[in-house]
């Protein structure tokens, strides 16, 4: 008897809450496009407001967290970037975008091995390709490994890298 009372009371919860859900969906997707908006526009403090907004909303979500990474990682939070982008690979493991990203943030801390680890890692799953073997061989030369430095960033120009620093 407890059951029959259970179910329809279940079913009547999932048809008040589908519409519910359905327009958090669609808020979290609208701060996400202008958490996007203002990353372009150099608005970090209004990216992380609308990202960590998009956040509560739905925690589920890798590109909010890699995203808000970005603007944290370009004001020099370095800290707060990490941690998002672990969160991001916490619920996506594969993210080519959040691996590449922390191991910017390890090639800017000095972190040469765990960034090519990263980098490695990516181009795995990458689609720019020439992104990754930039930063790879970027962290190779730093780490003092210039012939691996050099093939990467060779491969990087070969794929049609448009960074200024593959070439430098």
């Amino acid at each position: 008897m407890r059951l029959a009372i259970t179910l329809p009371c279940f079913l009547l919860c999932l048809v008040i809450a589908i519409p519910e859900l359905t327009h958090a969906a669609a808020q979290d997707h609208e701060l996400y496009v202008k958490a996007r908006k203002a990353l372009q526009q150099g608005k970090y403090d209004r990216a992380i407001t609308l990202l960590s907004g998009a956040i509560l909303i739905n925690p589920y979500d890798h590109r909010y967290f890699n995203d808000r990474g970005v603007a944290h990682k370009r004001q020099g939070r370095l800290n707060l970037a990490l941690n998002d982008y672990a969160d991001a690979l916490r619920i996506k493991p594969d993210s080519a975008d959040a691996l590449n990203n922390r191991g910017v943030v390890y090639l800017l801390r000095g972190n040469f091995k765990k960034a090519v680890g990263d980098f490695t890692s990516a181009l795995k799953r990458d689609t720019h390709k020439s992104r990754c073997l930039t930063n790879r061989g970027l962290a190779y030369l730093n780490d003092g490994m210039v012939d691996l430095a050099i093939e990467d960033l060779r491969q990087a120009i070969a794929a049609g890298s448009p960074d200024s620093h593959t070439y430098y």
